[in-house]
């Protein structure tokens, strides 16, 4: 049987072409076949016509070179395993943060919280019921982190059933996003708070400054305004000249004298050596 030179690559079930390596490897296997069925073949008796007694070099090729690319194609065809989810997202966190904020086991606590807690919220949890459950698991003994991933993992499973989610689709899609979202990342990283649970600086409400002063101001009797105000032992707002500073001015008064008691108390505290 004529050797076969062709170099047209061979094809697989789904269409994926085998390698010049992969070929290689069957056509050695057949040519083996060949020699072996051969070889063995002068030491049979002649059968008329046939050029070469006893040769079974062609069905050889047919059992043992066949069954190889059929297995091979089975493979090819086969769905190829990939490393697992928790295993890819790793260089992905290791492009936006690196190996140091990749492995702060506090960072990653407040951002697996603060997800949480936005999936809950856009499938109908209200903050009263966030806030209840906070207290109640926080009054209970603490779990084993393994355990407690695997409750993760199942009650996120029911969770997407009961919403109709499929929760590997979303990882999937949700891994490729942030992919395009590295330097974006990146940036708000860097400009977080730190030593904060928040992802980003926040505004104090008005109503939440102005309690701020006022707790301030009670136990304080720092002189808090340029030329008008002051405020005495019994904490009460004291005028000086009969003047009366806006409420704007009246607030930034405050606000410059509580920022200069609190630099104050850093520096008292520096020379202690405290961070």
């Amino acid at each position: 049987m004529a050797e076969n030179n062709s170099s047209a690559p061979l094809k697989t079930a789904e269409g994926m072409a085998l390698g010049d390596l992969s070929q290689r490897v069957i056509l050695d296997a057949i040519r083996s076949a060949y020699d072996t069925g051969y070889n063995d073949s002068r030491l049979a008796k002649s059968v008329p016509g046939d050029s070469a007694p006893g040769y079974e070099g062609r069905n050889i090729e047919a059992d043992h070179g066949g069954a190889l690319i059929a297995r091979l194609n089975q493979l090819l065809a086969a769905p190829q395993a990939q490393p697992a989810f928790q295993q890819r997202v790793q260089p992905w966190m290791m492009e936006c943060f690196g190996a140091e904020i990749a492995a702060d086991r506090i960072e990653r606590n407040h951002r697996f919280l603060e997800e949480a807690l936005e999936l809950v919220q856009a499938t109908g949890c209200t903050q009263s019921e966030a806030h209840q459950l906070v207290d109640y698991v926080f009054g209970r003994p603490v779990g084993e982190p393994a355990q407690e991933v695997g409750g993760v993992m199942v009650t996120l499973a029911a969770l997407c059933l009961a919403n109709g989610l499929d929760m590997h689709q979303a990882g999937e899609t949700e891994l490729a996003r942030v992919w395009t979202k590295v330097e974006a990342i990146r940036a708000k990283q860097a400009a977080k708070p730190k030593h904060s649970p928040l992802p980003q600086a926040q505004a104090q409400p008005a109503d939440a400054l102005d309690a701020s002063r006022f707790a301030w101001l009670a136990k304080s009797s720092w002189y808090v305004g340029p030329s008008s105000f002051y405020a005495d032992e019994a904490g009460g707002l004291q005028d000086y000249d009969d003047m009366n500073l806006s409420p704007k001015e009246l607030r930034a008064s405050i606000d410059a004298a509580m920022a200069a008691a609190q630099e104050g108390g850093n520096a008292a505290a520096g020379k202690d050596g405290a961070a």
